[in-house]
């Protein structure tokens, strides 16, 4: 990810999410993620729970 957007590698770790949520391209990317794949990792779960692109527990 930082090849292709070298600004992000300087993002401090609490900004991070914030900024990711508000990223049009990142959101749109874990929305095509979440809607294809519904067996996927309980880690990547609260990734994307995190990114506000699905809520607690839904399948």
């Amino acid at each position: 990810m930082s090849e292709d957007h070298p600004e992000r590698a300087d993002w401090p770790p609490q900004d991070a999410v914030e900024r990711l949520q508000n990223d049009p391209e990142t959101r749109e990317l874990f929305e095509k993620i979440a809607d294809a794949d519904h067996q996927i990792s309980p880690r990547f779960q609260r990734a994307l729970e995190l990114a506000g692109v699905r809520e607690e527990g839904d399948e």
